[in-house]
């Protein structure tokens, strides 16, 4: 009976949450772009979602202030380009949010094109997801 409980216990699978990774990040830094292309996805496509699950921020070091009417304004480490990279990297994720391995894709394939603050459109159409900046 007890080699029946031990054989049991060693074959029964561990079953362990994903390991939580949020990553504040910029479209057009250059050491984010590094790190999401050459380090982060390498790692998370050995992993997988089952052990690793992302949370990307496209906002990293913008800073924001609200005008006296109550409009927002953000002004972003690398320029306004970078702002706009954020913001449709951001309306993307938000578009995939239920489907973490999408993210990961479209956020590595969009850091490594040539303009990641407007390679969105390019990305989503090669991946045939529509223009995440359109809603459409």
């Amino acid at each position: 009976m007890i080699a029946l409980l031990l054989l049991a216990t060693l074959v029964a699978p561990t079953i362990q949450a994903p390991v939580n990774v949020t990553v504040f990040y910029e479209s057009l830094c250059p050491d984010s772009i590094r790190f999401i292309t050459q380090q982060l996805y390498p790692t998370w496509t050995q992993l997988t979602s089952e052990y690793l699950a992302v949370d990307f921020v496209p906002y990293g070091k913008a800073q924001q202030t609200v005008s006296a009417e109550g409009e927002w304004n953000f002004t972003c480490q690398h320029g306004p380009n970078e702002c706009v990279g954020n913001i449709v990297q951001a309306c993307a994720l938000r578009t995939l949010r239920e489907q973490p391995e999408q993210q990961m894709e479209f956020i590595n394939c969009v850091m490594g094109s040539e303009d990641p603050s407007t390679g969105g459109e390019e990305v989503s159409r090669r991946g045939g997801q529509e223009d995440s900046r359109t809603g459409g």
